[in-house]
């Protein structure tokens, strides 16, 4: 159902297209890629080039490539990689991921599962909340995300500069 919402929305495969929603914060995140093809019958949505800007305009997320199928129970598996994201973290202690967040709809629907893997990922953490501004740099070749609903399990490795690698696994739910 929702794949096909998708591919009635979006016109020209192949072609660029951008997209707005209202986030939780009732701002407009912008979306855009570079070309994209849609397969309904084998149920999937391919992304080239996509981009994510806040309310604000800054581009928050890069990713070159992101390919989202779904199976027949609903379920959601998501590959993505070439991702430049920056997590930026105001004065307010709010975090910019916060921002981009689509509005919940009006009405739950089921928890259905989704597996996002993820590889070549470059993180930019901005911390704001103090006088001067921190930035830390990591990268990491592959991280996994799995979940449904208020359950989700995220687990890899961060390679840091000075640091070295540091695996992480954080467990929300």
């Amino acid at each position: 159902p929702y794949l096909l919402a998708v591919f009635h929305f979006v016109p020209s495969p192949g072609m660029p297209v951008a997209l707005e929603y209202e986030a939780q914060n009732g701002g407009k995140v912008r979306v855009r890629a570079e070309s994209y093809a849609v397969d309904v019958s084998k149920r999937f949505v391919l992304a080239k080039g996509l981009e994510i800007f806040s309310p604000g305009g800054e581009r928050v997320a890069r990713v070159e490539r992101a390919l989202v199928t779904q199976d027949e129970r609903g379920g959601t598996q998501v590959d993505v990689s070439g991702i430049i994201l920056l997590l930026d973290r105001a004065p307010d202690g709010n975090f910019s991921i916060n921002a981009i967040l689509p509005k919940a709809p009006d009405q739950e629907g089921p928890d259905t599962a989704v597996f996002v893997k993820a590889e070549e990922v470059s993180l930019v953490y901005r911390d704001r909340t103090r006088g001067s501004v921190l930035e830390l740099g990591a990268t990491s070749n592959s991280a996994t995300v799995i979940g449904a609903g208020d359950a989700w399990i995220a687990e890899g490795a961060l390679a840091m500069r000075g640091i070295g690698n540091v695996p992480f696994k954080l467990v929300l739910g």
